[in-house]
């Protein structure tokens, strides 16, 4: 039930990467997750929902489900 699958484009290099993860993580866990897997300091990376110049996500407390984040979701950074 906790389980989804986000979709992952980076936006510098046009790698593709599909994450499988619990909602009930933080967005800044997230984050430091998915920059661990493209090799991409925390600190210099955006994470947007939906295209390139999409919302960007900055309530990086709130859990994903909280931020809305629901199986198949797609982040650019």
């Amino acid at each position: 039930i906790n389980r989804i699958n986000v979709k992952i484009i980076n936006s510098a290099n046009s790698e593709n990467h599909t994450v499988t993860t619990d909602s009930r993580i933080t967005l800044n866990e997230f984050k430091k997750k998915i920059c661990d897997l493209v090799n991409q300091p925390v600190e210099e990376t955006i994470v947007r929902r939906g295209n390139r110049s999409g919302l960007e996500l900055k309530n990086g407390d709130a859990t994903l489900k909280e931020n809305r984040f629901i199986n198949g979701t797609s982040l650019f950074l």
